[in-house]
């Protein structure tokens, strides 16, 4: 496995937890929108459209510079917000799994 076939590994890894984000970003703004408590005002659509809207830049971003041949800044664009996803799901993973004793059950 050369090296770039690695690093177009880990833009498809990252590009792929990049989308669940944006998927799990476009729900909640829906629920929160239109679900059973729902009382969205302006701040609130706001705020949602431009996360959402700069989550859709990062992707395709990433994209238009992978098919110009850049896999290295595509992957780095991709891991900015994948990095920090990433670090809260293990946090949380140690919250569930090593939590024996308090309250984060």
């Amino acid at each position: 496995m050369t090296s770039t076939s690695g690093l177009l590994v880990l833009f498809w890894l990252f590009w792929l937890i990049a989308c669940g984000l944006l998927y799990y970003g476009y729900f909640e703004f829906i629920h929160g929108v239109f679900g059973q408590y729902a009382a969205a005002d302006g701040r609130y659509l706001s705020l949602w459209i431009s996360i959402l809207g700069i989550a859709t830049l990062l992707i395709g971003g990433s994209l238009y510079l992978k098919s110009l041949g850049h896999i290295s800044w595509a992957t780095t664009l991709l891991a900015i917000p994948v990095v920090p996803a990433l670090l809260y799901g293990l946090f949380i993973l140690l919250m569930v799994v090593g939590g024996k004793g308090s309250n984060w059950r």
